[in-house]
């Protein structure tokens, strides 16, 4: 999957003030595809801080750039907490 490809990855709204990331079976988290969750998560238009679950396949890496920008005063402005789970099973 292109991680340019509209929608990718999966961010849902959980309810409760959580969204959901699914970066599905890829575990390559690049700068492009934190970018586009994050423009999916400000769509939301959600108010406050959410918590966000991360989830994938598999064991999850994120290139230099993409923890750069997780890190941006951006990201934090509507980011409460993370928490990862992979399904390596």
């Amino acid at each position: 999957m292109s991680f340019r490809e509209p929608g990718y990855p999966k961010v849902r709204n959980l309810g409760n003030n959580i969204i959901e990331i699914d970066y599905g079976p890829n575990g390559e988290v690049t700068l492009d595809a934190i970018k586009s969750a994050y423009e999916q998560h400000v769509a939301m238009q959600l108010p406050g801080k959410q918590g966000v679950l991360v989830t994938a396949e598999g064991l999850v890496r994120a290139d230099r750039d993409a923890q750069r920008f997780a890190s941006s005063d951006e990201v934090r402005a509507i980011t409460q907490a993370v928490a990862l789970v992979t399904r390596t099973f």
